[in-house]
């Protein structure tokens, strides 16, 4: 598992370690039942604080992604099938899509795009 942060960007680092770590988990890139590293190893690993960390996998938890044990670490749930905010989806979507129509992209490379990463997330 590779994660990195950008410390510059406007997005919080517990958010871009949420979004990475799920993204990951979806690409099945982490499977159910692997564990994720300890909470003190991936804030020493990306020199951030152990709080932050914390932060995520709370949230990871909260989703229903990710179970945590005291001292023993988080681990990848076996059914992990998280909460679907539709509404929130739709809102990064139209983000999304809206960056890239400005950027003077057709209908059709949009679309090759999309399903170009999709499949490249789905096989891994």
């Amino acid at each position: 598992m590779f994660i990195t942060i950008d410390p510059d960007a406007p997005t919080p680092v517990y958010k871009q370690i949420i979004s990475q770590l799920r993204r990951a988990i979806a690409a099945r890139e982490i499977k159910p039942g692997d564990p994720l590293p300890t909470v003190r190893q991936l804030a020493g690993d990306l020199g951030v604080n152990f709080n932050t960390v914390a932060n995520a996998y709370r949230a990871l938890a909260k989703e229903g992604l990710v179970e945590t044990h005291q001292g023993r670490g988080a681990r990848v749930i076996a059914s992990a099938k998280p909460q679907y905010d539709e509404a929130g989806a739709h809102e990064a979507l139209e983000t999304f899509l809206a960056e890239i129509m400005l950027a003077g992209r057709s209908d059709q490379e949009i679309l090759e795009l999309v399903a170009d990463r999709l499949r490249q997330m789905r096989e891994g």
